[in-house]
């Protein structure tokens, strides 16, 4: 109130303080506690991942927070909340550019689809805009080692390309596979190989299980190819999670729970590509997930599939262990 009281004492006569001045003030006063810290970029490329844990629905938001997740516990996933929860807003298709080392993620609540926001290791966040030619609730997000970005919503996926700080150009759209035994499509999407891969989700009326099915897609052409037959995984299951890594493909099932690594990878064929399960952790509905996929994913040894381990891909900070 420094400014009101030398305002008073320069005018200590006057009966009645100019509006003009009190909304101003009142503005500052506004402004300056509502300022949000600047974005901090992340330690270049570590081996950590990261999901987006929303609150409340589409419709009235309630919070979203960034959480990492912690794998340094044997066959259970815990989450560590990174900065405060930004509030009456959802952010979904989440994805770590390396060349900047932030995280993206697109809003996904209703009234302000396509909205990009820039997230920094503080938890703190920058609201670059709307993405051009994005209109539709966005559900997927991924980063190439160039930098481009691909965002997936329920029909589509777009690729953008950031030529400099701000928001990035559009590049093309190509409309995803559709399966017709599917309500939904893919939920999140991972790189790996020089390819996008994703899970389509199906779980049957009593939840006692879930039929997937595995999605390729060439970054270059954004064309794709969805597996012939579907596979079957016990329980319920929606992986809105993917997290992409040197060592393959993992993913979090927010609806039952389940952590798991999609293996084959190196065939390069969905049609022969399983998920296997290989921890336990918190179930919320609305995430999304976001690593750089230039680093290997640490596993404690206790639920690292060990079929062929590396001893080169141990991460000395976390004496952990992963599958080569």
């Amino acid at each position: 109130m420094s400014i009101l009281s030398n305002y008073l004492k320069k005018n200590a006569s006057a009966a009645i303080i100019p509006s003009v001045f009190i909304v101003l003030l009142v503005t500052m006063m506004a402004r300056a506690q509502t300022t949000q810290p600047e974005p901090v970029a992340f330690p270049h490329c570590t081996s950590d991942i990261f999901t987006a844990v929303s609150e409340g629905s589409q419709l009235a938001p309630a919070q979203v927070t960034l959480q990492r997740v912690k794998l340094d516990t044997p066959q259970i996933l815990e989450l560590d909340p990174v900065g405060a929860p930004m509030l009456d807003a959802h952010y979904n298709a989440m994805g770590y550019n390396p060349q900047d080392d932030f995280l993206y993620a697109v809003k996904s609540h209703i009234g302000a689809y396509g909205e990009l926001l820039k997230i920094g290791q503080n938890g703190a966040f920058e609201e670059l805009g709307k993405l051009d030619g994005f209109d539709f609730r966005p559900v997927a997000a991924e980063f190439d080692e160039e930098g481009h970005m691909y965002v997936a919503d329920d029909t589509d996926i777009y690729k953008y390309e950031f030529d400099g700080p701000g928001l990035p150009k559009f590049v093309s759209k190509q409309p995803l596979p559709k399966e017709a035994n599917f309500v939904r499509g893919v939920a999140d999407i991972g790189l790996y190989n020089g390819f996008l891969w994703g899970i389509y989700t199906e779980a049957d009326p009593g939840g006692a299980s879930t039929n997937y099915k595995i999605v390729k897609i060439n970054p270059e052409t954004l064309d794709s190819v969805l597996s012939v037959q579907f596979q079957t995984l016990d329980g319920s299951a929606e992986f809105t999670s993917v997290f992409a890594a040197t060592n393959g493909i993992y993913a979090y099932d927010t609806k039952g729970g389940s952590f798991v690594k999609m293996l084959n990878m190196q065939s390069g064929d969905p049609n022969l590509i399983t998920l296997e399960k290989l921890a336990v952790g918190r179930t919320f509905s609305g995430s999304d997930g976001a690593k750089c996929q230039t680093s290997p994913l640490g596993l404690p040894a206790e639920i690292a599939v060990t079929k062929t381990s590396e001893q080169s891909a141990i991460i000395p900070a976390y004496n952990l262990y992963t599958e080569g």
